[in-house]
């Protein structure tokens, strides 16, 4: 677990953490936080799993409340 942020059950091939999604803007500099201390995760550890589920979790948030315009 790393800044509250941890890693539950298996859904489509990662591990997703335990809040199905980041809900404010705290929530959201948490997870920042949290997967900088990953960056070094190897792939297929947990840690590498946490980090894909961060991952995953940051990029759902900045597509709704940062959206890139094109």
């Amino acid at each position: 677990m790393y800044n509250g942020w941890q890693v539950g059950q298996v859904e489509q091939g990662i591990k997703m953490t335990t809040r199905p999604s980041i809900k404010s803007e705290q929530e959201y500099q948490a997870a920042l936080e949290a997967i900088e201390q990953l960056l070094e995760a190897e792939p297929g550890t947990p840690e590498g799993e946490e980090f894909a589920a961060l991952a995953k979790l940051i990029e759902e948030y900045d597509d709704i409340h940062y959206p890139i315009k094109g």
